[in-house]
C-alpha cells in the first residue's frame, strides 16, 4: 500500500491580528483527480478560502503551474460557496493531459497576490506584500496504477482563543485507499521560496507570560501535529 505525506501549510500556521477586507486570501489547496484510464488526463481544482464581504478583489487571478513546464495564467472562471466565520470557498478547475509518466511526480502549484494583511507571524504583519502560494505533488507511475491526490474535507475556518486548546483536523481521505501521513513544512510564497519573517505560533513574542503559555498555565506553549491522524494541537 502506498503512503502519502500531507504537509500542512500556512492556512494552519498563521496568526491574524484582525480580519482585513481590502485583501482576502486566507487559505488554499489543490485537488488532483485522474479522469481517464487510458490517457494521463487530470482534473486540477484550485480552492481558495477568502474573506466574505466587501472586498473588490476576486480570487482566481493568479498563476497555475502544472509541473511539466505548462503554465496557465488567470483570471480563471470561478465558483463560490459561502461558509461560516465570514469565509467564502472559491474554486476553479483546469483539465490537463501529461505527455508521459513521472515516478518522481509533477509539482503543481498556484500563486496569487493579495494574501490577507496583518498576519502577524509573517513579515511582521506586512503579509499583504507576501504572495499566497500552495502546491501539491501528483505521482504518475504505471506500476502504481491510477493515482489521485488526497482530499481535505474540513475547511480551515477555525478561530483560536487565548487560554484554550486549539485543535484542527483537515479530515483528509485518499480516494485510492492509500494510507496518509502528516508533517509540518515551511510556509512558502513561491516554489522553493519561504515567506520572509516567519515566526512559529509558539514564538515568545506572542505571549505575555511565555513560561506559562500553555492551556493549563504550567509550562510554555506547544504546537504538535499527529503524523498518523492529522490532529494539529496548539
Amino acid at each position: 500500500m502506498r503512503q502519502y505525506l500531507l504537509t500542512l501549510f500556512s492556512f494552519l500556521l498563521v496568526l491574524s491580528g484582525f480580519m482585513a477586507r481590502a485583501t482576502h486570501i486566507r487559505a488554499g489547496e489543490i485537488i488532483v483527480r485522474r479522469t481517464s484510464n487510458i490517457t494521463l488526463s487530470f482534473e486540477i481544482t484550485v480552492v481558495g478560502y477568502t474573506d466574505a464581504g466587501d472586498s473588490q478583489i476576486e480570487f482566481g487571478g493568479g498563476v497555475l503551474r502544472l509541473g511539466d513546464d505548462n503554465v496557465v495564467n488567470g483570471p480563471f472562471t470561478t465558483s463560490k460557496e459561502t461558509l461560516d466565520n465570514d469565509t467564502e470557498k472559491v474554486f476553479f478547475t483546469v483539465n490537463h493531459t501529461y505527455s508521459r509518466p513521472n515516478a518522481a511526480g509533477y509539482l503543481i502549484n498556484y500563486q496569487e497576490d493579495f494574501r490577507n494583511d496583518d498576519i502577524i507571524n509573517i513579515n511582521n504583519g506586512n503579509s499583504v506584500q507576501t504572495t499566497f502560494y500552495t502546491e501539491t505533488l501528483i505521482i504518475i507511475d504505471p506500476f502504481f496504477g491510477i493515482n489521485n491526490s488526497p482530499v481535505l474535507t474540513v475547511p480551515p475556518v477555525d478561530f483560536a482563543a487565548i487560554g484554550s486548546r486549539f485543535v484542527h483536523n483537515p479530515g483528509a481521505f485518499d480516494p485510492d485507499g492509500d494510507s496518509l501521513a502528516y508533517r509540518f513544512t515551511s510556509v512558502k510564497r513561491a516554489q522553493n521560496t519561504v515567506v520572509g519573517g516567519y515566526r512559529e505560533l509558539i514564538h515568545e513574542d506572542f505571549y505575555t507570560n511565555f513560561p506559562q503559555g500553555n492551556e493549563s498555565q504550567t509550562g510554555p506553549p506547544t504546537l504538535t501535529l499527529d503524523s498518523r491522524y492529522g490532529d494539529l494541537i496548539w
